[in-house]
């Protein structure tokens, strides 16, 4: 049997909704959810700009980002409709795949603790059924049928544009409206320039649009600190204990038990983030596309050789006087801190590469101030904070709220940390000293003020971490009707 896919006529969807209730009976639903739902482009009416209903549920990807991201390995496609299931037996509820679908077709279900998912009726389709929306759809807006058949597109505005080879069809809109959001730096809408759509506009709506009236609210976000606390704590965690690691002098600051109380702390932390904590073993099946499940290997492999490196129970080969064991173990430390950066990727949040609170990054600065000379900490701290501002300069320019107490807390902070470090050290120091100073920490002769800055230091990332967090924006394809609604408004003006 071929690959089935959706098929979509913009000039004959209504928005009624009636896909959606039909959705939410087939599958008996909770009250007020359903796996389908109706996005409006143009919701205002703004004239010169196409107005056109969105009926979406899961695409049923050929490149699935749902099934590539899960841990668990709870995914699986038919061979026979091309439908992607999801098992939920299976399923921890980790949320890792809503955060890499850019349809937002994966739920979560509280209740159960796992997430759901449209099924493409798949029951029905082995039935030689239609899918329930379909169905039900009174206009013949929606169909269903082998993807080859289907004529349209995928590029239509509001619709996000990815490489997943979605099982979706959009029969445009008439001839005659414009289709495509413009770029930033683009003039011509739909082919024509921006004096014919502005006298279009102009002619029906004299008033056009001096009032701004496309809603600028937030929309609602997957992920926030409020929800993310567990990662937040284990994303600090493993970065302070992979950059102590690095070095020797950073190892001679732990204990091995306090070194494998936090790893203990940390990992419990992390399942806290699960729906189905039960299930966390299953986290590490899905190795081969997963990288929440590389790190979490990874992460299992750094405690275990850290606790055997403090307890001195790794071989002592040496090479050029440096300790093979205890190279192995910092190298497992920042590929551990790397996976943790990966697993952010998948968010396809603007900027999350360069963010200044990347693990590795926080690693590399633990490691450096326990161990370097100032100059070389120093430097790291300077990148993060050019970093730092550099993100803070694109969110106030782009609107977006660049949140001026945290901000001031987290910069405050690390100034008057890196200061108070340094502000005690010799300046022959500066160029060959040992950082802060591990044995005087330990022997209890650190001077108060550089313990004080130690703490600082320790908050800014606390905070930046925290704000990592906060500006994670997963797109949707609410955002993206938001973008290409904002562009073309942008275009007529």
């Amino acid at each position: 049997m071929p690959r089935n896919g959706f098929q979509l006529d913009l000039n004959l969807c209504t928005g009624c909704a009636a896909c959606v209730v039909a959705c939410a009976i087939e599958n008996e639903l909770p009250w007020g959810t359903s796996w389908r739902w109706v996005d409006t482009f143009n919701p205002e009416r703004l004239p010169g700009i196409p107005v056109h209903h969105l009926s979406l549920a899961c695409n049923h990807c050929e490149d699935a980002p749902c099934a590539d991201a899960c841990p668990a390995v709870a995914y699986h496609r038919d061979p026979d409709t091309g439908a992607v299931l999801l098992d939920g037996d299976k399923c921890i509820g980790c949320r890792y795949c809503t955060w890499a679908c850019p349809y937002d077709a994966p739920k979560f279900d509280a209740g159960a603790g796992v997430v759901t998912k449209c099924t493409f009726c798949n029951h029905r389709q082995r039935e030689g059924l239609a899918p329930a929306c379909v169905n039900q759809c009174p206009t013949g807006a929606l169909r269903v049928g082998p993807l080859s058949d289907l004529d349209g597109d995928v590029d239509v505005q509001g619709f996000p544009r990815t490489g997943a080879r979605p099982s979706l069809r959009f029969r445009p809109l008439r001839a005659g409206v414009p289709r495509h959001a413009p770029a930033d730096d683009a003039d011509p809408v739909g082919g024509r320039d921006r004096a014919h759509w502005g006298a279009l506009a102009a002619s029906l709506h004299p008033s056009r649009y001096d009032a701004r009236p496309v809603s600028r609210g937030t929309l609602p976000s997957k992920a926030s600190l409020g929800t993310e606390w567990p990662l937040w704590f284990f994303s600090l965690a493993v970065s302070f204990l992979a950059g102590l690691m690095a070095s020797p002098a950073g190892r001679s600051v732990l204990s091995t038990s306090f070194f494998v109380g936090v790893m203990v702390l940390a990992a419990a932390a992390s399942t806290l983030h699960l729906g189905r904590q039960e299930r966390a073993w299953r986290a590490v099946l899905g190795w081969r596309t997963s990288w929440l499940s590389r790190e979490i290997l990874l992460f299992n492999a750094f405690g275990l050789a850290g606790a055997a490196s403090l307890l001195g129970l790794l071989p002592e080969w040496r090479m050029a006087g440096v300790s093979a064991a205890d190279t192995a173990v910092a190298l497992l430390g920042f590929a551990t801190l790397y996976a943790v950066d990966r697993v952010y990727r998948v968010t396809g949040t603007p900027g999350v590469e360069r963010h200044s609170a990347r693990a590795i990054l926080t690693g590399l600065l633990v490691a450096t101030v326990v161990a370097t000379p100032a100059l070389v900490w120093m430097a790291v701290v300077g990148y993060k904070l050019l970093l730092y501002g550099a993100r803070k300069h694109q969110r106030a320019e782009s609107g977006e709220p660049w949140r001026a107490r945290a901000s001031t807390l987290r910069v405050a902070s690390t100034l008057v940390g890196a200061a108070l470090v340094a502000g005690g050290t010799p300046v022959a120091s500066l160029l060959l000293g040992p950082g802060a100073g591990a044995e005087t920490l330990l022997s209890g002769a650190a001077p108060v003020t550089t313990l004080v800055g130690l703490i600082l230091l320790a908050l800014g990332e606390m905070v930046d971490r925290g704000e990592f967090y906060q500006e994670l924006t997963i797109p949707t394809p609410a955002r993206q009707v938001r973008a290409d609604l904002m562009s073309l408004v942008k275009a007529l003006e």
